[in-house]
């Protein structure tokens, strides 16, 4: 067993470092006021033997076994996946799991019990001063099979001050305590650490240390001002809204220009946000809130809470800050964000009432682009693996603000009362569709899954011929969720067909009900079931019919090419996230990076431009940027012995790979549709046009991007009789050409049909 102790003082507080009392095998201190952190590593032998299996499906079963009860079945069906951005961090964790402790008393007794010898008073000691902590890390490393406890303490417990004494028992046991303050560092991306340092059985005497390193995380400044508090909007009912709120707009600053403020949220699965709720410009911008930057785990819109497997949801979310010279909000004490939730049903009891939840406080810090050159490599103090962290790329840098709760307990948690159905009121409540429901709900878990079929197509086509198309959307979509889940994939899949039906009989528009209702059933179904691409087909016929995007839905795209690149079709994904949300260039490039990395190095061009020129020939250069930048950041971070230039200047952010040339091309390509100029466009093409020639396949892709773009007329075989019949006719026969497609930059168009394969 390793312990590294740091105790963390005010440097302004007097120190005298001959108060440590150092023996051969014991370090005593008295008296101390300080922050403490203790960071205490178990090797794989003193690990109970439970703790030992690398079985994903015991993992739950530990955790309740540590933890008491808790809402984990398997990590598959509890745990989110995080949407890493930044591959720094897709090799720590990938998964989240969350639930509010009423305390570690559970952790407390499992650590006395299985891992400290009945013997040692001293561990049992630190384990018992768990509870205390302010917050406590666990983990673990699959490689060394090392199990990592990291507890820290803002202050000691009564009186203040800390009175602790280590010893070392045994020859394999080492303990590091620091006693360190801090100093003012000599780059903004760092901090700097004096004090003394001692090895428990090893110094006779604290050694002086000064050092520093590079941190991402910092506190904003000034602490005093740079604070924030949380409450819901009374009365909340089930559509509560959550209220940041900040000191006086004109003394919050920024830490530098390039900043933006971030609250990020830890949602249990009885509440939620929905993403197509906080889509609209205008709805947020009267919120104070600029967009929803991230949303991940259980965000299913119509689900109740007894039926959520996942722990919830977590989401990043950008604040408005108000500008001085808005003279209404800048002379005001305080500003707000609020932000727009949703509790879920709770299970109904008899007598009804009100259920009273926790919801955690979010996160709230500027995230800023750290300057160039500026090492970023994570410090010994460093927290990860905290949610947002990977939602950033490696070169930002995190300004915290201070929670600043109301409450005397200093627990930065929020109470809130959920309107719970009264059980024996409940069947008088659309008894007609409710009884279907739960009916044919038990003769599906009954195994009567044909019958259960057959009776909801006809209960579902009789609501449809009485034109009540939403009591069939609902039975039909209940019915189709219990068949799917079951492993009915055939008979389920025919109800998710005849729903997109009852969807275009009634000419419902793609609101963000029924698209959750979609979104939901093809989450359900299994790869190789045969009916789920018609499916996918079928609904977005449906929304580019009666939605205001006539290639289809962006949101309901970017699901079903989520879903392809996740069971890594390419050819599918493709199709439909070139067509999807400003989310999905992240997803494309991620996706060709990992086909790539099966060809050979010299192929990175190829794969790249499959997600860049689709997106130039629909007018989308924002994504064809976007999945470019992702791509190349993948492989500089992952081919550590590529050559890379940097050609960036203040206009252009350009790198440069001498042994990947159309690499470079595609990156000059994007350049040149930015700056318009068919000059270097033409230049392009004939500087790599021997590269061109040898991939075969962009050439006609090439011409229409120059003709789109340029204004530079394609070449065109002309059939002479073909003229003279659309002349007389009016046919298409004249030249065979419109006039060029003109382009939009963002917005979501059918590709023209150009193989690109």
């Amino acid at each position: 067993m390793r312990q590294r102790i740091t105790y963390l003082y005010n440097g302004t507080d007097p120190f005298d470092p001959a108060s440590l009392k150092v023996t051969h095998r014991s370090l005593a201190l008295h008296s101390l006021k300080s922050a403490r952190e203790a960071r205490i590593t178990f090797g794989f032998n003193e690990l109970p033997q439970e703790a030992r299996g690398s079985a994903s499906d015991l993992l739950c079963r530990l955790l309740r076994k540590v933890f008491g009860e808790l809402k984990c079945q398997t990590p598959e069906k509890s745990f989110t996946r995080l949407p890493l951005i930044s591959e720094r961090f897709s090799t720590s964790s990938a998964f989240q799991y969350h639930q509010s402790l009423a305390s570690l008393g559970e952790l407390t007794t499992y650590v006395q019990q299985k891992i400290c010898p009945s013997s040692d008073n001293a561990c049992h000691g630190k384990a018992l001063a768990i509870q205390s902590a302010s917050y406590l890390d666990i983990d673990y490393d699959t490689i060394s099979h090392a199990l990592v406890l990291n507890a820290f303490w803002e202050r000691a417990p009564d009186p203040g001050l800390w009175n602790d004494v280590f010893e070392v028992v045994g020859d394999k046991e080492k303990i590091e305590v620091g006693v360190l303050a801090n100093e003012v560092p000599l780059e903004p991306e760092e901090l700097k650490l004096g004090g003394w340092l001692t090895v428990v059985g090893e110094d006779e005497e604290p050694s002086p240390t000064l050092f520093s390193f590079p941190s991402r995380h910092h506190i904003s400044t000034p602490p005093s001002l740079s604070t924030f508090s949380v409450s819901f909007i009374h009365p909340t009912g089930l559509h509560p809204t959550l209220r940041i709120q900040f000191p006086s707009s004109s003394k919050h600053r920024p830490p530098a220009e390039a900043c933006a403020l971030h609250a990020y949220l830890t949602l249990p699965s009885y509440i939620f946000a929905d993403r197509y709720q906080l889509s609209d410009p205008l709805f947020l911008q009267s919120k104070g809130l600029v967009g929803l930057r991230g949303l991940y785990g259980e965000t299913d819109l119509e689900a109740p809470d007894w039926v959520i497997e996942k722990w919830g949801s977590g989401m990043l979310i950008e604040i408005d800050v108000p500008n001085d010279d808005r003279s209404a909000l800048a002379t005001t004490s305080s500003w707000t964000a609020d932000i727009p939730l949703h509790f879920r049903y709770l299970a109904p009891k008899s007598g009804g009432g009100a259920t009273d939840v926790e919801v955690p406080w979010p996160v709230v810090f500027w995230a800023c682009r750290a300057e160039e050159g500026s090492k970023m490599s994570v410090n010994p103090f460093d927290r990860v693996n905290l949610g947002y962290d990977g939602l950033f790329g490696p070169k930002t840098m995190f300004y915290h603000l201070s929670p600043r709760p109301a409450n005397s307990s200093r627990l930065l948690l929020e109470t809130v009362s959920i309107p719970v159905l009264d059980l024996d009121k409940a069947r008088t409540i659309e008894v007609g569709t409710m009884a279907a429901i739960i009916f044919y709900g038990d003769r599906i878990e009954e195994g009567q899954y044909y019958e259960a079929h057959q009776q909801l197509r006809v209960v579902a086509s009789r609501y449809v011929k009485q034109a009540n198309y939403n009591a069939a959307i609902d039975i039909l979509f209940s019915g189709a969720q219990a068949l799917l889940k079951a492993g009915q994939g055939g008979s389920g899949g025919d109800l998710c067909l005849f729903l997109t039906d009852v969807l275009k009989s009634s000419e419902l528009k793609p609101d963000s009900g029924n698209k959750g209702k979609l979104i939901e059933l093809l989450r359900l179904f299994q790869p190789e079931e045969p009916s789920r691409k018609r499916f996918i087909g079928e609904f977005i016929t449906w929304s580019s019919r009666f939605g205001e995007f006539p290639a289809g839905d962006p949101e309901l795209h970017h699901v079903a090419g989520a879903l392809y690149a996740e069971e890594h079709d390419p050819y599918e994904a493709e199709r439909h996230l070139i067509l999807g949300t400003k989310d999905s260039p992240d997803y494309l490039a991620q996706l060709e990076y990992k086909w790539y990395t099966e060809d050979e190095s010299h192929t990175a061009a190829l794969y790249a431009a499959r997600a860049v020129i689709p997106y130039l020939l629909i007018g989308n250069l924002r994504d064809a940027t976007r999945s470019l930048q992702i791509f190349n950041s993948r492989l500089t971070e992952t081919s550590k012995g590529l050559a890379v230039q940097d050609a960036s200047s203040a206009t252009a952010d350009l790198r440069i790979y001498p042994s990947l040339p159309l690499l470079n091309f595609l990156g000059l390509l994007l350049q040149s549709v930015q700056r318009g100029s068919a000059d270097l466009f033409r230049l392009l093409k004939n500087h790599y046009a021997a590269h061109i020639r040898e991939v075969g396949t962009w050439d006609d892709a090439l011409d229409q991007i120059g003709e789109m773009y340029f204004g530079i007329q394609i070449r065109r075989q002309t059939n002479p009789l073909m003229d003279i019949m659309g002349s007389l006719f009016g046919g298409p026969g004249a030249g065979g050409a419109g006039p060029p497609q003109s382009k939009r930059v963002g917005g979501p168009a059918p590709p023209p049909a150009v193989d690109l394969d």
